[in-house]
């Protein structure tokens, strides 16, 4: 495709562009929803700015691993010359690499920040899919990430020194894209309301886990590394999927005593409805609670007034016999 835009005698990369389009749209649902928490946005973004950091070096460093043969064979043009270093932090980042080195940044951060680590991550996790799908417009622009040979009009050819030429493949890279925003909008959507801590990365986890594993038989670039007869990524997706099932149905708010609900709303004034079962059950329960403490109050306070109408009858009664005694006496 086009993996420039050329502007005079600058060219800008296709990919990095997306990039940025994706990161700057992700930060923004995710402080938009952050209003109607307890979270700080200002938190939401410095916790999004470094974990992007651990996300960029997590992705490089999978990639180095997986594509380590080509890329020792190049160690003197990538690391010789600042044309080389800038082409090798151009492109090659592995997702899950990235996944694992964001994730290995965030949570530290937001315990550091004595954050709300159950809220933080319902407010985060629906911008992910968001930034990689839009990411995956410009792998297709820059043709990485390629797909199968494939005829027209199924197949496209490619305009890089990334993939074949004179070959059209299948646009894979489109097809996650569309996958990925339509994930986003499920999960924006699903952690709109109250949600168990867990509840919206582990649909996350799953939901992409199964896609990047079907996804991978349509890829067709070499640079993935396998293991055990499956791509690096289908190997990572199968550890990824039973993870996703615990963290989705595990109630991990009760054994780490996180808050029972996490997500827009819950710590806020303005849960009024609760989706889930539940959380049905928990509002019903303290609903009867709050039932009980006023009718313990009331009994209280009648048993302070009897109290007080016996103190009051006591000195009255005391006053009128010692009157009569006196009269007595005289």
């Amino acid at each position: 495709m086009y993996p420039f835009i050329n502007i005079g005698s600058f060219q800008l990369p296709m990919y990095g562009l997306c990039i940025l389009i994706g990161a700057v749209l992700g930060v923004w649902a995710a402080m938009h929803r952050a209003k109607q928490t307890t979270i700080d946005p200002d938190d939401v973004l410095y916790s999004i700015t470094y974990t992007a950091i651990g996300a960029i070096l997590g992705g490089k460093a999978l990639y180095v691993i997986t594509a380590w043969d080509s890329i020792s064979a190049n160690l003197d043009f990538y690391f010789g010359s600042f044309a080389g270093f800038r082409e090798f932090f151009s492109y090659g980042f592995v997702f899950y690499g990235g996944l694992i080195g964001g994730l290995a940044v965030f949570i530290p951060y937001c315990i550091i920040r004595k954050l709300n680590l159950g809220e933080m991550i319902n407010l985060i996790i629906p911008s992910v899919p968001l930034v990689h799908g839009i990411g995956r417009i410009g792998c297709f622009f820059a043709g990485c990430c390629y797909g199968m040979p494939m005829d027209p009009p199924w197949g496209v050819y490619f305009n890089s020194a990334m993939a074949p030429h004179g070959v059209a493949l299948f646009p894979v890279q489109l097809l996650e894209a569309a996958l990925n925003i339509i994930l986003f909008c499920f999960l924006y959507n699903y952690a709109k309301k109250p949600r168990k801590p867990g509840r919206v990365i582990g649909l996350y986890l799953l939901c992409y886990a199964v896609e990047r594993f079907a996804l991978e038989y349509l890829r067709y670039d070499e640079i993935r590394g396998f293991l055990f007869g499956v791509s690096t990524s289908q190997f990572i997706s199968l550890i990824l999927i039973p993870i996703g099932i615990a963290l989705a149905l595990i109630p991990f708010e009760k054994k780490f005593g996180m808050p029972a609900l996490a997500g827009p709303g819950a710590l806020t004034k303005d849960a009024e409805e609760v989706p889930e079962e539940t959380d049905e059950t928990v509002q019903e329960e303290t609903e009867e609670e709050l039932a009980e403490d006023s009718a313990e109050e009331s009994a209280e306070e009648t048993a302070a007034e009897e109290i007080a109408e016996e103190t009051e009858e006591v000195p009255a009664e005391e006053s009128s016999e010692e009157a009569t005694e006196q009269a007595t006496e005289e």
